[in-house]
């Protein structure tokens, strides 16, 4: 029986990660509930791996639990189509050769970032659950935070920073902007 090692990543500024050993008929369910393990985090709450590229795009999504309708075979060409739930896929359908790699979020909510990736075969014959074969770096205790920046060229407002200023009403309307002479009754 031959196995697998993959390496998940957490995305955060350090260098956190796990390589994790996984028995021949691991499925993606496995490899879940063996990353959240491996980085002791709370079990328990909803996760997707997704399919990506070789720049990490987000593609198309593997849910831990089918959310109904019919899910596409793995190669369908629709891209925004469901694939099966992570227990109907096997892990060395999508990590098993080099160069495959899957973003995972664990905890919709607190999201959890990890970028996992093959590795090489494994030396273990008679493996029958995932195990962590190496540990590098030290998991927070909470996810790390997100700074998902601002849109090109503008800066971000704080809604609560009092001393900024700003002439919208609270609508949103500034009067400095408004010309009651432009507009008459019969345009509207």
């Amino acid at each position: 029986m031959a196995t697998l090692v993959v390496r998940a990543i957490l995305d955060t500024k350090d260098d956190i990660f796990r390589d994790l050993e996984l028995p021949e008929n691991a499925t993606l369910e496995d490899v879940h509930h063996a990353v959240v393990g491996a980085f002791g985090i709370e079990p328990g709450e909803m996760a997707s791996f997704y399919t990506t590229n070789d720049q990490w795009d987000q593609l198309q999504e593997i849910p831990l639990v089918g959310l109904g309708g019919e899910a596409n075979a793995f190669g369908s060409t629709e891209e925004d189509a469901p694939l099966a739930e992570m227990a109907a896929h096997p892990a060395a359908s999508l990590l098993g050769q080099r160069g495959q790699r899957l973003l995972y979020v664990y905890d919709f909510l607190s999201l959890w970032t990890f970028f996992i990736e093959h590795v090489g075969p494994g030396k273990q014959s008679e493996l029958t659950a995932p195990q962590v074969v190496m540990s590098y770096g030290i998991a927070p205790k909470e996810a790390p935070g997100k700074d998902f920046g601002t849109d090109e060229g503008r800066s971000a407002r704080d809604p609560f920073d009092e001393d900024e200023e700003e002439d919208d009403d609270e609508f949103g309307f500034n009067d400095d902007e408004f010309d009651e002479n432009s507009y008459t009754t019969e345009e509207w």
